[in-house]
């Protein structure tokens, strides 16, 4: 597969992982992604406008879905934080 191919067939693998619920399979996908950036900037054929825009809009998919991810765990840190302070507060 090109560097091309490459960027965005792992950008869609990453941004459909963040939306399941699966970081670490949109790590690993990202990590491809950061790979097939290095082969595409030294490449002498770099993307074609179609191409950066699919991206772009693939790379938005990512950040929304982090951030959606980002704002469940910090929703689950708090309803934890809270639990262990009713609960210490039960044991007194």
């Amino acid at each position: 597969m090109t560097g091309r191919g490459q960027l965005l067939a792992s950008l869609s693998e990453a941004s459909c992982a963040l939306e399941g619920g699966d970081p670490a399979g949109a790590a690993a996908a990202l990590e491809l992604a950061v790979r097939a950036c290095g082969e595409i900037d030294g490449a002498p054929a770099r993307l074609d406008a179609a191409s950066l825009s699919e991206a772009r809009r693939l790379l938005a998919a990512c950040v929304e879905a982090a951030g959606v991810t980002r704002a469940r765990l910090l929703e689950s840190l708090e309803h934890a934080g809270r639990s262990r302070r009713a609960i210490s507060a039960y044991r007194r």
